[in-house]
Order: structure tokens, then C-alpha cells, then sequence
């Protein structure tokens, strides 16, 4: 989910006018016969702009990946940052995402849901179709057990987007059209993703903020008779923008396959306790810890539509970029000791512990920040760091100064800091030493808080 500070994923709705939320079948194209009924409408009101669309790309079939998932590595020895941290705790070893226990959906089977006078239908209906058996869907989601997306079923809305949205509104609306058994919605598959294309008129609310906003996209679940149902909610920022929808997409869709249901039953919904901080700036799912890259976005070798990095925890285990499909050269990274445990404020959890720096709100204290380059590379690059919570807060709580810009793979830099006040978002502050090489940007997360 695509987000700002807020704590679990969201849940959302749909205006029950614009959405046709009375349960009838009426004013809802779907089905088989969904985007040629819905072409024949749009080219009937407007005949002398209409032209057909043509796929770009080839649909995918249901089915497993060849040879099953691959599933996560247990975490061991990948990105060391050294031996020991003083005389507290070891030095920690690579994040990872960890999963509470909540199921993912092996085989996810997407209906993508749009209105018939939006002009991106017809490409919308193309990615949903054919994402899910591409080499980039593979690389971001088989370690966690994920296999090949389909799309069993469109639906088309022949009613205008409505002007604003909630949550609530959204989860009523699917409710009631699977239980009436409208077209597209009735007996949904196991594994079900409904996805919500929204148009540029659309203001959508989720936890009291508004899309294009706080947010673009987010996925959440509701209960059908006793069966819980995922779906994704896309707003669109950019009214003809395909890239900035399928970017959203495959964000959304990554992160409601590993964390299907993440109110009733979380899987991969954070970092482990240990690198809960990385959750901080953006969220702690695996488009999350990834979308704020300025690669984040990108279009695959042959493949038409952007698409977004997510997090692997088996890459950077072995030392490679967390952010897969990795951009070209080597990764890198400054990691600054965490060599205490201190208290925070999860978004997700609540008040918890983790490690990191414990400095008094006054004080100063100097760490030291191990620098790392994959595969041993030995070609310098810049590093600086940056308080995090004159982002998410407005305001700076820390002062930082690096004793070097410049690293090199297996060196120390060292960072002193002074806690000039405490954090009101999470009761610690958190920080990111980011790292610029070849035209690439990494960051690793670090945080101080109050001595135990």
C-alpha cells in the first residue's frame, strides 16, 4: 500500500450511486461479453474519436509457476556491518520482511474493475491480463510463496467515476453485488483480487486523508459471507497517464498476494522487530519499503507497461539489492551501528521495541556507519544523511554530520549525532544514511530513541 503514516492497510469503498451499489446488474458490463458491449457503447456516443484498442500484450492462463515457489531463506549470514557494536548488543544483520502468520494467495485472480467511458479501460484490461506471467512478476513475489496472476473476469461500469469515495462505502458496495451475484462479482474464485480503477474526478478518503494526496493506491479485504475477499483501490493522479496506473498496480497487487488480509489476519506486513524503522517513511509491506526510490518505476525488457521494485528479502541475504529486479551495477550501502534497544511507537504494532541509538533529547554521540559494496566493488561513492522526520513530522529532531561523504566498500565513516527533540510520530526519530553510486540511489534506515 502506497501511504504516509498510516498504521495498518486501509480498508475501501465505492459511492454506492456511482458504483450501482443496489445490487442489480443494470448498469454493470462484465464477464466474457464485458469490454466488447462496453466499446460498442463508448464508439455509440462518440463515433468519430473512437478507435479500438489493441493488446499489446499476450494474457496469461491460470496455473502455477513451473516447479513451485521459491520460498524465503531464513535469515543468516548475508550484509554484515561488522563484528561488534561496543559492549551492547551484535551488530545486526540484513532486515527482512517477516510474515505474522496470515495466509498469501498462491495463485491470485485479478478482476479489474473500470468504467466504460474511461479511455485507459481497454490498457488497464491488457496489464491486469498479462502481468502476472511475466518474468518480473516471478522475480518480485515466488520467494514468498506467490505464483502466476490471472484474470478470470472484467468489469465495466457504464455509470460516470463518482466525485468522492470512502472506505466503508467500498466495502458495502462488494458485498452487496457478490451476494446478489451480479456478473463479475458471483461465486468469486479462491485467491480473488478485485481491483477499483477509479478516474481523475474520483476523491477518494482512506483513514481521513485523500487520495493523490497522502496516497495512489491501497488494497484491503472484506468479509462475503463468511468468506474474506481482497481488493485494491487505484486512484488516478494523472488523468492520462497509463504508467503512473500500472505502477500503482503491480505496487497494490504485490502487496495484497503476500499480505492478502491485513487487518484480520497479517502476513508480510513488516520488517522484523529488529529493522522495524524501515516501515517508517512509507509502510512496511514489500511495495512499501521500495516505492520511495527514485528507480522505484520502471518498464522490464519487453514488456510494454511500468511496474514497480519490491522488496526481496533473499536478495539482500546474499547481498544484493533488497529492491528486485535490481537496477544495473553493483548495490551499496552505509549501515550505521543500532547497537541499543529502544522503545518506539510502531504504526502497525503499536508501542514496541527495537534496536537502535539511544541518545537523550540534548545529548550527542558519535556511531560508526559501515560501508558495503556488493560483490566487493571497489569504486567510491557519496553517502550523506538525512532526518526523516522533517518528512513525515515538518520538522527536524536530529542534527547529523558525517565525518566523510565519500566511501569506499569496507570502510567506516562515522556519524555524530545531537537529538534535538523527541519525535511526536513514533516517539523516536528516524533517520536514513543514503547512498549515491553510478546514477543509483540505497538507503538504510536507522533510528534513535530514549534510553531504556
Amino acid at each position: 500500500m502506497q501511504r504516509l503514516l498510516f498504521g495498518a492497510t486501509g480498508v475501501v469503498t465505492l459511492s454506492m450511486i456511482g458504483m450501482g451499489a443496489c445490487g442489480g446488474s443494470s448498469d454493470v458490463a462484465s464477464s466474457a461479453d464485458a469490454g466488447s458491449d462496453a466499446r460498442k457503447l463508448y464508439e455509440t456516443s462518440v463515433p468519430d474519436t473512437y478507435v479500438p484498442y489493441q493488446p499489446r500484450t499476450t494474457r496469461c492462463a491460470a496455473g502455477p509457476y513451473p516447479g513451485g515457489p521459491v520460498l524465503t531463506p531464513d535469515a543468516g549470514d548475508g550484509i554484515d556491518a561488522g563484528d561488534e557494536a561496543g559492549d551492547a548488543q551484535p551488530l545486526l544483520g540484513p532486515p527482512q520482511l517477516t510474515s505474522f502468520g496470515g495466509q498469501i494467495l498462491h495463485t491470485p485472480h485479478v478482476i479489474p474493475i473500470t468504467y466504460a467511458a474511461d479511455d485507459l479501460a481497454d490498457p488497464i484490461e491488457d496489464f491486469v491480463g498479462s502481468f502476472g506471467c511475466t518474468d518480473y512478476w516471478r522475480t518480485v513475489v515466488s520467494e514468498y510463496g506467490v505464483g502466476q496472476a490471472d484474470m478470470p473476469a472484467t468489469v465495466r461500469l457504464t455509470d460516470p467515476s463518482p466525485a468522492t469515495i470512502s472506505d466503508s462505502q467500498i466495502a458495502g458496495y462488494l458485498q452487496k453485488q457478490i451476494k446478489a451475484g451480479v456478473p463479475g462479482f458471483a461465486n468469486p474464485p479462491a485467491d480473488v483480487i478485485f481491483a477499483f480503477y477509479f478516474q481523475r474526478n474520483t476523491r477518494i478518503e482512506l483513514f481521513g486523508s485523500q487520495s493523490c494526496s497522502s496516497f495512489d493506491g491501497y488494497h484491503s479485504s472484506t468479509v462475503v459471507d463468511g468468506k474474506r475477499i481482497a481488493y485494491a483501490v487505484m486512484a488516478r493522479c494523472d488523468d492520462d497517464n497509463i504508467d503512473e496506473v500500472t505502477g500503482t498496480s503491480s505496487h497494490e497487487f504485490v502487496e495484497a498476494s503476500t499480505d492478502p488480509y491485513p487487518e484480520a489476519a497479517p502476513a508480510y506486513v513488516q520488517p522484523d522487530d529488529d529493522h522495524v524503522v524501515f516501515s517508517f517513511p512509507a509502510g512496511g509491506e514489500a511495495g512499501d519499503l521500495c516505492t520511495f526510490l527514485p528507480d522505484a518505476m520502471f518498464t522490464p525488457d519487453g514488456y510494454p507497461f511500468v511496474v514497480q521494485r519490491t522488496w526481496s528479502n533473499a536478495s539482500i541475504l546474499g547481498g544484493g539489492d533488497p529492491c528486485v529486479p535490481a537496477a544495473a551495477g553493483a548495490y551499496v550501502a552505509g549501515i550505521p551501528d543500532q547497537p541499543d534497544i529502544i522503545p518506539v511507537q510502531n504504526t502497525i504494532s503499536g508501542a514496541t521495541t527495537t534496536r537502535g541509538i539511544a541518545i537523550a533529547v540534548g545529548a550527542t554521540r558519535t556511531i560508526d556507519v559501515h560501508l558495503f559494496a556488493q560483490d566487493g566493488s571497489s569504486t567510491p561513492w557519496t553517502i550523506s544523511a538525512t532526518d526523516v522526520s522533517q518528512y513525515t513530522e515538518g520538522q527536524a529532531r536530529l542534527t547529523l554530520s558525517l565525518d566523510t561523504t565519500t566511501a569506499t566498500n569496507g570502510g567506516v565513516a562515522h556519524l555524530t549525532i545531537t537529538r534535538i527533540s523527541k519525535g511526536q510520530v513514533y516517539g523516536a526519530e528516524p533517520f536514513t544514511i543514503h547512498s549515491r553510486y553510478t546514477g543509483r540511489d540505497a538507503f538504510w534506515a536507522g533510528v534513535v530513541g530514549d534510553p531504556l
